[in-house]
């Protein structure tokens, strides 16, 4: 007697038309043993079957008791099959991982070509010392303070940029200009100021000594009355692109002005 389990894969035919057994009538089922008679082709199951252990339902037609080792019309999975359903397999999922691979890598191109070019548009400074000295007498007979700044400058090749020094109060208030300052003297909204612009020769300059001057009449307009008098000021030193971008500033640097 040939027993055959019911295969999920192998007997999908069977399974679909829901075949019974002849003698119980109960549905056939996946993992069921089942014995197909070899001449009529009627399926039992295994306990049934093994009631006469041959084919008693056409007993008119066909009293065998010889069993078939397959269901007609399963699926024959052979070796050959299934290696190829694995490399199938194997297959898809090597074209979903460099399927993904190559998108990182396009991901990645992506972000690394905006960031370079997000260096080339970028400008960068750097204020690493800033110091004064006041009393000092221009080649225009004018007596003032000179700011001194030490700076480095990045992406800015033959661009224009300005340093610009701009004066506050001691509680750190912006210094607004007298009406009868000179335009270079104060911004659009007449903070007190001194401004001096420059070109960068190189993709990055390095500025040891770059000077400011501030003439005291300015500082005069504003506080000088016909009694001595001293106050505290501040002021502190910017960098600023070709764009108009404040790129770099330094920290407040005190001083006094006295009449």
């Amino acid at each position: 007697m040939n027993v055959i389990i019911v295969d999920r894969n192998r007997h999908e035919s069977l399974l679909a038309d829901h075949r019974k057994d002849p003698y119980t009538n109960e549905i056939i089922s996946v993992g069921d043993r089942i014995v197909v008679c070899a001449n009529c082709k009627t399926v039992y199951l295994e306990s049934s079957w093994k009631i006469k252990n041959r084919c008693f339902i056409n007993s008119k037609i066909c009293e065998v008791s010889d069993t078939l080792p397959y269901l007609p019309n399963e699926k024959i999975i052979t070796k050959l099959s299934r290696d190829k359903n694995h490399n199938t397999k194997k297959n898809y999922r090597l074209a979903i991982i460099f399927a993904a691979l190559f998108v990182i890598a396009l991901i990645l191109a992506i972000y690394y070509s905006a960031k370079l070019q997000q260096v080339k548009n970028d400008r960068f400074a750097d204020i690493e010392s800033v110091w004064q000295r006041h009393n000092i007498v221009n080649e225009n007979g004018l007596e003032g303070m000179e700011i001194y700044v030490q700076f480095n400058v990045s992406g800015m090749l033959d661009k224009q940029g300005t340093v610009v020094a701009r004066f506050y109060d001691d509680n750190k208030n912006k210094l607004i200009a007298s009406n009868n300052s000179e335009l270079q003297y104060k911004t659009i909204d007449n903070h007190l100021s001194v401004a001096e612009k420059f070109t960068s020769p190189y993709g990055t300059t390095r500025y040891d000594t770059f000077v400011l001057f501030m003439p005291n009449n300015n500082f005069d307009k504003i506080f000088r009355t016909p009694k001595q008098g001293k106050v505290n000021l501040k002021f502190d030193v910017g960098i600023v692109d070709d764009r108009e971008k404040l790129i770099a500033f330094s920290e407040y640097h005190s001083f006094y002005y006295s009449w």
